[in-house]
């Protein structure tokens, strides 16, 4: 079962009273609004799941769930619910109830991150639980979700649309992560470690990224490589724009330079008064680098995404649209679809569907008006194109894709060296070879979206497969013991090592790699050098010998080991190395560590 590294959050409950909680009020309150979906905190009809003790846990165990659903909408990546909240009574005082519940951890998140979230979740189930599900209920959720949650935890928002899908599909392969901070991070552990950031990992060009992002050069680099591409001006000024376009061809397409996801683009540009309007808003976003005049091409654009240098999907992406039932007008669907999309909670919705002068204009070039009733299936455009300013539809048309214009992304992708490339096509007909149709590319796209759309989200895991061996795990064993369990580690090193195997040794103060050579570390503390360990790249084994209390102050960086061997109990306090701890301590250090093992029994 996956897992992550967890952190104990106290709660103290005593000022609530619990026996006013309606967990059926509020379990419909967390299915309809945050479409959470669980199952009770026991496993069984037990005697505690029935009484007050009871009805703590399970309010603790949708404090959890619904903590980590308000982590997500920060895009921090929380996606384990541990069994493991613990009850604790004062020992003078019955009344008083604190509770510790486990949340995933995540390097470089804030402690005050949780603190905001867990207390928001406390008080919004409080809230939930003494208040009916109704629509004048639902507005003000929204709006104390916006107070509680939204507004307090935006400094801590980090990554971008492809980070989370992709963290949680990594999760469900039981793939571990860690946090570097601002969007970047580790998939997998040691020698089968990746970067990734957004979409792109370390095999992607910085260079290339760059050169891609600036679509002057990328279209430069396209025509120098013999590849079809739109045909392009760079200008600064109004007056050079015109005459651009009266050399390229009217219409054209304006946009910035140096813009990505349909930012300033205006296209079908065809009289110099609509030209004036789109320079002065690509303009805008682009200050001090020149605009771009370009050729209008026919067609759909069709974005290719490749992976790995191979084919993953491609998606048929349109304008924001309506589409036709043969029943209602363009005005009735209008409406229709934002009364769905106002239906969802505001975090789930997606942009609106206007019905503006622009909107007007759009129609009127596609032959309607708010007053037209289209046939069912028809599409009925409201902007030029899909952006992420406007939003618009995808259609999978991964199996239409002809090889000839899979082998021209490829191609694409291969000449700006990104492992990870999103090749955007106009083309009338993608099963159709390019150049048989005009099609020709128009841009380059470093670091595509993938996950957050319902094309892209299917290809989420083919994309970790070809980059991710299996789960991205190296075996960890474990040691614990005084000076025979460093020996005993040492064996198992040797024995590694003659088979071929990087493995590498750490204790609290000494770390040895597959040489069996000392690595200096600047510090004595074994989770750290553990830790560091974890990011080395040459490490395929990692050997830890436990000698000291140090895991039960500071924890362990891995949610699972492969195996442990108990040599004995002899440890010493990790903060004096010549005063030994009790039995009961070195007991409970053995006991922490063994829930750890995975597929094997401990020794």
């Amino acid at each position: 079962m996956p897992q992550q590294k967890t952190i104990p959050i106290t709660i103290n409950v005593t000022a609530f009273s619990v026996s006013s909680i309606k967990l059926n009020v509020t379990d419909n309150w967390l299915t309809s609004v945050f479409t959470i979906k669980y199952d009770s905190y026991f496993d069984d009809d037990s005697t505690l799941s029935k009484n007050s003790d009871g009805l703590v846990y399970e309010l603790a165990y949708r404090i959890q769930l619904l903590s980590n659903e308000i982590l997500r909408l920060t895009n921090i990546p929380a996606f384990f619910a541990s069994h493991e909240i613990e009850l604790i009574k004062g020992k003078d005082d019955e009344k008083t109830w604190n509770v510790v519940i486990p949340f995933p951890f995540i390097e470089n998140v804030s402690i005050k991150a949780y603190e905001i979230t867990v207390n928001a979740a406390f008080e919004l189930l409080y809230w939930m639980g003494s208040n009916k599900l109704s629509t004048s209920n639902i507005e003000t959720l929204y709006k104390l979700v916006e107070q509680k949650i939204n507004a307090p935890l935006a400094p801590y928002f980090s990554g971008w649309k492809s980070t989370l899908p992709i963290l949680k599909a990594a999760y469900n392969k039981n793939i571990p992560f860690i946090n570097f901070g601002r969007g970047l991070y580790q998939l997998g552990w040691g020698s089968k470690s990746h970067l990734m950031s957004d979409s792109a990992n370390e095999y992607d060009s910085a260079i290339g990224g760059q050169a891609a992002q600036d679509k002057t050069k990328a279209v430069s680099i396209l025509k120098m490589a013999c590849l079809p591409t739109t045909t392009q001006m760079s200008v600064s000024s109004v007056e050079l724009a015109i005459s651009a376009a009266n050399k390229i061809g009217w219409p054209v397409v304006i946009k910035p330079s140096a813009r990505d996801r349909g930012e300033g683009v205006t296209i079908n540009v065809n009289s110099t008064e609509m030209l004036q309007s789109a320079y002065d808003k690509a303009r805008e976003l682009s200050p001090h680098r020149p605009i771009l005049i370009e050729k209008m091409l026919k067609g759909t654009c069709h974005r290719i995404f490749i992976s790995n240098y191979q084919f993953l999907y491609c998606a048929r992406r349109w304008p924001r649209s309506v589409k036709g039932d043969g029943q209602h007008t363009v005005a009735q669907l209008i409406s229709d679809k934002n009364a769905e999309e106002n239906s969802k909670a505001p975090w789930l919705r997606s942009k609106n569907y206007p019905s503006d002068s622009f909107a007007k204009k759009i129609m009127k070039e596609n032959g309607y008006t708010l007053k037209s009733i289209p046939n069912a299936g028809e599409l009925v455009p409201l902007r030029p194109f899909q952006s992420d300013e406007w939003g618009g539809s995808a259609d999978d048309v991964t199996a239409d894709v002809h090889p000839e214009n899979v082998d021209l992304a490829i191609r694409t992708a291969r000449l700006f060296n990104l492992y990870n490339c999103g090749v955007d096509i106009m083309s009338t007909d993608i099963s159709k070879p390019w150049h048989t149709n005009g099609a020709a590319i128009m841009e380059v796209n470093y670091t595509p979206s993938l996950g957050d759309s319902p094309v892209s989200i299917h290809y989420v895991n083919p994309y970790l497969e070809r980059l991710i061996n299996g789960d991205g795990r190296i075996p960890i064993h474990f040691y614990m013991g005084g000076t025979s369990a460093l020996e005993s580690a040492k064996q198992k090193q040797a024995t590694s090592i003659e088979s071929g195997i990087n493995s590498y040794l750490t204790s609290h103060k000494l770390t040895l790699n597959a040489s069996n050579k000392e690595t200096t570390m600047p510090n004595d503390e074994l989770m750290k050098r553990c830790f560091a360990l974890l990011l080395d790249r040459q490490v395929q084994e990692l050997i830890v010998v436990v000698q000291t209390d140090e895991c039960l102050f500071e924890g362990v960086p891995f949610d699972q080991i492969n195996s442990m061997v108990v040599v004995d109990e002899l440890l010493t306090s990790w903060k004096d190395s010549n005063v030994a701890i009790p039995a009961h301590a070195a007991a409970n250090a053995r006991q922490l560590l063994e829930k750890l093992v995975v597929n094997q029994k401990s020794n």
